[in-house]
């Protein structure tokens, strides 16, 4: 689908790509998976050349809205006090009450270094935290292993390692941060349902509006009209 909408020279362009996922066992969601912001076009790509414009401008207006809930996915091996992604939702949400902080890629750090520190906020604080988590490498997604197995192997992972195994097990792990997750949407969807019903009053106090303005009913009915 990337390919086809983007071509398949790397290019970012500003049109989603709408899947829609069906099963019994999740929750209604509408999850938007945005790019990284890029600062400079990959050689012999069609990235244009103001696709840091572009990324930035793409990222804020999805993350501005007061509804979504931020999910601020940081690599363990950078440095998070540059990340752009985190700065935009500092500012997009300085109280912190819906940003939540994903720190991936810990198992590719360089060896005596560990990721604990970011973890436990104590580099850059988040009121809601983070969670460190190990997903599947590019090889096991190659080798087709399964989500429920690469889970198993994160566990082990960490329940084994000398310094994760020491730490608040509640920070690390995909379980951990659906868990959170969850609890979190739940009571974003508590606060924010009085605004969301009052809009939904309002919009169809304006479709009635349209439809009285448009006369009286069509020998059809009202779907005719």
């Amino acid at each position: 689908m990337t390919d086809k909408v983007c071509g398949k020279s790397k290019n970012i362009i500003d049109k989603p790509i709408v899947l829609t996922v069906y099963s019994h066992t999740c929750p209604d969601l509408t999850l938007v998976d945005l790019p990284g912001i890029t600062r400079i076009p990959m050689a012999g790509s069609d990235q244009p050349d103001n696709i840091e414009q572009i990324t930035r401008a793409m990222a804020n207006r999805y993350v501005s809205d007061s509804r979504t809930i931020i999910l601020c996915v940081l690599p363990a091996n950078a440095d998070m006090t540059t990340s752009d992604g985190l700065q935009m939702a500092r500012e997009l949400d300085p109280k912190g009450i819906r940003t939540i902080g994903v720190i991936t890629k810990i198992d590719i750090m360089d060896k005596g270094t560990s990721a604990k520190r970011m973890i436990e906020g104590k580099d850059v604080g988040l009121r809601l935290g983070f969670i460190g988590i190990k997903n599947r490498s590019q090889q096991d997604i190659i080798d087709r292993i399964t989500v429920e197995k690469a889970i198993e192997k994160e566990e082990l992972y960490f329940s084994t390692h000398p310094i994760y195994s020491t730490m608040p097990q509640g920070l690390l792990g995909i379980s951990n941060l659906t868990n959170k997750l969850t609890k979190i949407l739940f009571t974003h969807i508590k606060h924010s349902l009085p605004e969301i019903m009052k809009d939904i009053r309002q919009k169809m106090k304006e479709t009635e509006d349209d439809l009285r303005d448009l006369g009286p009913e069509m020998p059809g009915g009202s779907a005719e009209k």
